[in-house]
């Protein structure tokens, strides 16, 4: 799958809507769900998240309140509300599912991200587990995942994954069987030298 530098080419083309999307901001969520109307959605892709501060020196004293919050809104806050927004828009009869990436750095200690964001990651993944029985039947699938090159960095390929490759795992899931779930599942390269447990 070739990279899209610029989806404002394809407005109005192969199914492609395009929406300037701050998921911290209820505004622009909202003009999300206008943008979209009446379009049925099959396949919801939470992939908005990030580690704003990275960890610090001097530890826990270090942190703000205005980080821990920045972090929580990008990763646990933002993906609720867009799930609540689009989820009226998916037609239960056509066995439609959400995907939602989180990281592995929320479920394992590590010192390579901020506490913000390894709290705030966390804390999606346990939503989601939540969540799982409010949205019935739609399935939602938690991709745990470690290191992804969506940047082509050269020093990356040879120990991260693609965004094809995470296409490919979304696309595996969502073709499989109508009465089959995926509630988790744990993706890395398999040379990051990481862990999923």
């Amino acid at each position: 799958m070739p990279y899209l530098e610029d989806l404002t080419t394809l407005d109005g083309g192969q199914n492609i809507i395009p929406v300037h999307l701050d998921i911290t901001l209820p505004d622009s969520v909202k003009m999300l769900s206008e943008k979209i109307g009446d379009t049925q959605v099959d396949i919801l892709v939470n992939s908005a998240g990030g580690d704003m501060t990275g960890p610090k020196d001097g530890g826990l004293k270090e942190y703000t309140m205005k980080e821990f919050n920045e972090a929580f809104n990008l990763n646990v806050f933002g993906t609720f509300e867009v799930i609540k927004s689009i989820m009226p828009k998916m037609n239960k009869k056509n066995n439609p599912i959400i995907f939602t990436l989180s990281s592995v750095a929320g479920q394992i200690n590590t010192n390579n991200v901020g506490l913000p964001y390894h709290l705030a990651k966390n804390s999606e993944s346990k939503m989601l587990d939540f969540l799982v029985k409010d949205i019935y039947p739609i399935r939602s699938t938690d991709l745990i995942i470690s290191t992804v090159n969506s940047f082509r960095k050269e020093e990356m390929k040879d120990c991260s994954m693609t965004p094809e490759d995470i296409f490919n795992v979304i696309k595996f899931i969502s073709e499989s069987p109508q009465y089959l779930t995926v509630d988790k599942i744990h993706l890395r390269h398999i040379n990051s030298g990481g862990t999923s447990q």
